[in-house]
């Protein structure tokens, strides 16, 4: 947490008052973070799909869940930032989480699923 901290702080004083982000450094670390980010989640997509496809005690065989509840998942991600809030700010933010399809709003029981890898979805979300 601190080097996050201190590596924003750097980031901050570097870039002075300019609010754009299309300075260099911005555009240059913006393009490391991304860089990164892609990295981290291919690492533990594969790390995750390797400890499933050996793992002899379980039934599951892959990451990637064809029943996938991209609606649930959202709701799990935002009681997360809702615990991580009142911890961290003393303060916890409303969120309000809701399912759509083409033909607009859904009822619980009609949420579309699809075939996605859970723990990724958890983790951009």
């Amino acid at each position: 947490k601190k080097t996050k901290f201190l590596l924003m702080q750097a980031a901050q004083k570097m870039r002075g008052n300019s609010t754009s982000f299309t300075d260099p450094f911005s555009l240059e670390l913006n393009k490391f973070l991304d860089d990164f980010l892609l990295s981290r989640l291919g690492c533990n997509m594969l790390m995750g799909q390797y400890l499933a496809c050996t793992n002899h005690d379980s039934h599951i065989t892959s990451i990637v869940n064809p029943q996938c509840d991209a609606l649930g998942i959202c709701r799990k991600a935002a009681e997360e930032v809702q615990r991580r809030c009142a911890t961290s700010q003393g303060r916890v933010p409303t969120v309000h989480v809701s399912a759509y399809s083409s033909s607009g709003a859904v009822n619980e029981d009609q949420v579309p699923r699809f075939s996605y890898i859970p723990g990724i979805l958890m983790h951009v979300v």
